[in-house]
């Protein structure tokens, strides 16, 4: 499971300001102006409330159709650092992962690629050359290796490679993040839906398609249990009379 993002750095808010495009590297800066987004302050805030501490990094980027606030902040009750995104239209928390080292305990027993593997993965999709890479464990216990490469073009490309792509590829995900849609029958899981990418209106569509049909499900069930209920009750009454 992967994900890319072009980089374009600049001097400003905070440290440094990127700006990343999940698709291309043919985005430039005035396509910022395409989006209606929210003052950074505002996601900052958010970011605090997440994740008290002190900002050290900001970056722009483009995720899907999506503008992203993501912050580094070191955090106040642990010492650690933390990416936190924030839908940038929006104002609110979408994504927060924790940097890790070679010697995390979570990262290091559930990873099934190594550093050097997913690096080679990344370089095949964006050739060029790693200038920097980072180990991250999400809230969701998501584990990634993200790389920083240089293209022979100038650019920056953020690559994201998911540390534990043998699930994934047996769960036929190809990219991050994917939202997939089960229901138990028979004692089997069957797959209803899937949503790839953070597809906010997608995702609560599904989730109130078939939200319902439970629902509906769950009422006919709930029927049929009182019905039978109360025919044995009936039928209890009648021999003890």
């Amino acid at each position: 499971m992967i994900k890319s993002s072009l980089s374009l750095i600049l001097t400003g808010f905070l440290s440094l300001l990127f700006f990343s495009s999940a698709y291309a590297d043919t985005r430039d800066l005035d396509d910022i102006k395409l989006y209606d987004i929210v003052k950074v302050e505002q996601c900052l805030d958010q970011a605090y409330d997440t994740i008290p501490g002190h900002a050290r990094k900001l970056e722009f980027k483009i995720e899907g159709d999506d503008p992203i606030y993501e912050f580094d902040i070191k955090s106040t009750n642990d010492g650690l650092t933390y990416n936190v995104e924030c839908n940038a239209e929006e104002g609110y928390i979408i994504e927060v992962e924790r940097e890790v080292d070679a010697n995390d305990p979570i990262f290091k027993s559930g990873a099934k690629i190594t550093l050097q593997q997913a690096k080679e993965i990344a370089l095949k999709i964006h050739p060029g050359r790693v200038v920097s890479n980072e180990r991250e464990v999400g809230m969701d216990g998501s584990l990634t290796y993200e790389f920083d490469i240089k293209t022979k073009t100038g650019y920056e490309i953020k690559v994201d490679v998911d540390a534990v792509s043998v699930i994934s590829r047996a769960e036929g995900i190809s990219c991050m993040p994917t939202f997939k849609f089960y229901r138990a029958e028979d004692g089997q899981l069957k797959p209803l839906d899937v949503v790839q990418g953070f597809n906010q209106r997608g995702i609560e569509a599904l989730i109130a398609k078939y939200g319902k049909k439970w629902n509906v499900l769950r009422k006919s069930r709930e029927r049929k249990w009182k019905i039978k209920a109360k025919k044995k009750y009936s039928n209890y009454l009648v021999q003890h009379i």
